[in-house]
């Protein structure tokens, strides 16, 4: 008989959404289903802020026929889900498999002893990075396995890449938003073209604009030179496509509990190096200098310093290729998708 299971995270309803939660609920989603004959349910917290009761009702007739649930939650989404499946796991006994999204939560458990106890209700608490896997045990979760971030791509041959020329197209790939750095780019890009007196970069913005920061971006459009130009959305899918011609990804993140960013997986995919602030979880990731270069966390400055370094010598940058390609081996779903399996496998 095939087995019964549920993913609890956000598709997106019929909307397209890029953002790295979406993706990965996605993601796991596809693999499973690949890799499986289970029959999977979906449970899309999208519909959370759109028909909340229909949402709970659903939610309540999957716990109650089910016995395995994957939850792919945000901060938001735990707050509201996580007193809901704690309590079935307790009472019904329903097996809790949390893979967390981003590194925040723990945070959440130093603040809200509540969520230790949620937690450790679980049968697991995937985590992306070594250090939330540390600090949740300090907090007193004991159930914290790591499970790094995964992504199905077919990593480029970067011999085959036409070596890039100036100016040296930079990208983001991200949500655009403020806190995601995406100003810092612009002016860095800025700053270095109008010291040097030419256009030694220009810069390519990928991503769905934030939908609270639509009047932030459309100003700061307006601030763009002709090197500097919004893409669009780019499906998950095609990343490697797009990015494989570039000559970096900027990084500039404001987020400094960051767990394992997908775009950095879509870059290494591409070969393509990373120059990124250095925020709390970047190790798990990132190798300074064989992967790319980092900067100070919020150093805007630095940041700038650095794009002079690389713009001096760009074999920097371009010597990295392979290495960054050789990276993204790590981040393909084989081992993970088998963690996952095997786990749930062996309960019963």
């Amino acid at each position: 008989m095939k087995r019964k299971i549920a993913i609890l995270g956000h598709f997106g309803g019929k909307e397209n959404f890029l953002d790295g939660q979406t993706v990965k609920t996605k993601i796991f989603f596809e693999e499973l289903s690949t890799k499986t004959d289970w029959d999977i349910a979906c449970i899309d917290t999208y519909y959370k802020s759109k028909n909340p009761l229909k949402l709970v009702l659903h939610t309540l007739r999957i716990l109650m026929t089910r016995k395995d649930i994957i939850v792919l939650l945000s901060r938001n989404g735990r707050r509201f889900f996580f007193p809901l499946l704690s309590f079935f796991a307790k009472v019904r006994k329903v097996r809790v498999y949390h893979s967390l999204i981003g590194a925040e939560l723990g945070k959440q458990t130093q603040s809200d002893p509540r969520f230790v106890k949620y937690l450790n209700s679980f049968v697991v608490n995937w985590v992306e990075t070594s250090k939330l896997k540390e600090q949740l045990g300090l907090h007193g979760v004991s159930n914290a396995e790591l499970l790094p971030n995964f992504k199905r791509l077919r990593i480029v041959d970067v011999e085959t890449v036409e070596k890039p020329q100036t100016p040296y197209r930079l990208c983001t790939f991200s949500r655009v938003m403020k806190q995601k750095g995406i100003e810092d780019a612009v002016e860095a890009v800025k700053a270095i073209n109008e010291k040097l007196g030419k256009e030694i970069y220009a810069l390519d913005i990928y991503g769905q604009v934030d939908a609270n920061e639509v009047q932030w971006f459309r100003q700061l459009q307006q601030s763009f030179p002709s090197y500097i130009q919004y893409g669009g959305q780019i499906p998950y899918e095609k990343s490697v496509e797009v990015l494989k011609s570039k000559f970096a990804l900027l990084f500039p993140t404001r987020f400094y509990t960051e767990g394992i960013p997908g775009t950095i997986v879509d870059a290494y995919g591409a070969g393509l190096p990373i120059i990124t602030s250095k925020w709390e979880n970047c190790d798990d990731v990132f190798e300074e200098g064989v992967t790319g270069f980092g900067y100070e966390f919020g150093n805007t400055e630095q940041l700038e310093n650095l794009l002079m370094y690389i713009a001096e010598d760009p074999e920097r940058i371009l010597s990295l290729k392979s290495n960054c390609a050789k990276k993204a081996e790590e981040f393909m779903p084989e081992k993970s998708v088998e963690k996952i399996i095997n786990k749930i496998n062996s309960i019963r």
